[in-house]
This record gives C-alpha cells, sequence and structure tokens, in this order.
C-alpha cells in the first residue's frame, strides 16, 4: 500500500493551475518561459485535504539534497549581483533564528523548489507525534516532539499523529511513519534567548 503524497496546485499569479510538485533545473520551469528562475517568488497553494497554504520558490543549496517533508532552512544570498533565495536541510543550529521551510518535494543540489511557509504541511518526523506536540530539530531537515535545548522550531504544531490517515473514501491513505501533518506560519528556528 503506497502512502499519501500531498498533490498541492498553484491557486494565484502566474503559476495558476500549475503543480507545485515538481523539481526544476535552472531555466527548467515552463511558468517562467523568460528562463530567470524568480527566487523567492511566493505563490499560494490548494490541496484537496491540507486546503489552502504559502509556497516560497528557492534553490536547493547543500550537495546531500533533501527530501520531500524535510524541515529546511531558507537563506538569502547575492548571485552574480542578484538576490537568490536558497534552502538546504535544517541541521539544528542552536539558538540561530533562521527562517524555515518545508520541501514539497526531493530536491538534488542546485534544484529549483517549493518550500511551505504556512498552512498545514506534511513533516519528516522522528519517535512518536501527536497532535498539538511542539517540534524540535532531531536530524538534518527532521524533527521530534522531545525538546532539545535551543533547538525548537516556532509557529509550527502538529495537528494529527504520525502515520496518521489523510483523504476520504478512495482517497484516503495514510502517511508514512515518519511523516505527520504541521500547521506552519511562517516557521523559524528559535532564536537566542538574552
Amino acid at each position: 500500500m503506497s502512502n499519501y503524497v500531498a498533490n498541492w496546485r498553484a491557486a494565484d499569479g502566474l503559476m495558476a493551475g500549475q503543480p507545485l510538485m515538481n523539481a526544476y533545473t535552472e531555466g527548467g520551469n515552463p511558468a517562467y518561459p523568460t528562463g530567470l528562475e524568480p527566487s523567492a517568488t511566493e505563490v499560494e497553494g490548494i490541496e484537496p485535504y491540507l486546503g489552502v497554504g504559502r509556497f516560497v520558490y528557492a534553490k536547493l543549496l547543500n550537495a546531500s539534497g533533501c527530501n520531500a517533508g524535510d524541515v529546511c532552512e531558507l537563506k538569502g544570498q547575492f548571485v552574480s549581483g542578484a538576490f537568490q533565495l536558497g534552502a538546504q536541510q535544517w541541521a539544528g543550529g542552536a539558538n540561530s533564528g533562521k527562517p524555515l521551510g518545508v520541501a514539497l518535494v526531493a530536491l538534488a543540489q542546485n534544484q529549483w523548489g517549493w518550500f511551505q511557509v504556512d498552512g498545514a504541511a506534511i513533516v519528516n518526523c522522528s519517535g512518536t507525534v501527536a497532535a498539538g506536540d511542539g517540534a524540535y530539530w532531531n536530524a538534518a531537515g527532521v524533527v521530534k516532539s522531545a525538546a532539545v535545548a535551543s533547538k525548537q522550531v516556532l509557529n509550527i504544531a502538529a495537528v494529527s499523529a504520525n502515520g496518521a490517515t489523510v483523504g476520504a473514501g478512495s482517497d484516503a491513505l495514510a502517511l508514512a511513519a515518519t511523516q505527520a501533518v504541521y500547521v506552519v506560519q511562517e516557521p523559524q528556528a528559535q532564536g537566542a534567548i538574552t
């Protein structure tokens, strides 16, 4: 039996109706025919069972890539004199205060993709998760419910247990045992407490 995989589609702007569940090489996104990747573009998306979400377009930077559902650090950089939004699996840096997003699809280094920053997101997790739990760093891109000093994800809470069923009727499928649905609202790593 397969696991539930979200089917996010853009609801507005140039991307209206386009699937957000793709990875793109530089210049390969058909929604942007000029070949210029619109770094940091935000779109609203809709998914039949997860509702409405907001997503940002970024380039994956880390060599090991990322998996769908990984929590990733979003980081701005200048490349050839232009701003570019990059992403990398969150490594759990203590008190970093960095902005975070959830990868929609698996990405290899230098591929472009969408990262969820608002709405109900399918997130990779470790251990037992229950609705209402917060999120703390566990491993690269993966969170857990057990507290880790100075490594909390702010503005995120579980709304399901790991392995929960998403969908209805013939569309009902369970998440992987290593995934849960979290509501995210501009998530960020815990900052310094002074």
